[in-house]
């Protein structure tokens, strides 16, 4: 999950073009990474006390993200921590061994 804080400095229409097309970037980047990397990857927008004279309301986007955090899925407790990454080339006995235990899906059958 990627959280955008401070959402009411960042609405399309009351920011430049500039502004604009590097935040909507940013996103789309963390949209392919998220994708590619985990099953649920989201991206929330919140804006807990916009400025005055904002389009958002207080609290804007917040009460969705709690909802969400507090929600129980089957997911709960089953954190991966094995990121999906090859073997360092020339690597120390150190790191190959920190690889063979940390570096490979848990389904993966071989090992450095």
């Amino acid at each position: 999950m990627v959280l955008i804080s401070k959402y009411d400095l960042l609405i399309p229409g009351e920011i430049d073009k500039n502004t604009n097309e590097f935040v909507e970037y940013v996103k789309s980047e963390f949209a392919k990474f998220g994708a590619h990397h985990f099953r649920d990857f989201q991206i929330w927008q919140i804006s807990s006390r916009p400025k005055i004279g904002s389009s958002l309301d207080y609290g804007y986007g917040v009460e969705k993200v709690l909802i969400d955090w507090v929600t129980p899925t089957a997911d709960n407790g089953k954190i991966g921590l094995r990121p999906d990454s090859p073997p360092p080339l020339n690597g120390r006995e150190a790191d190959l061994y920190l690889w063979r235990r940390l570096g490979q899906k848990e389904n993966d059958n071989h090992h450095a």
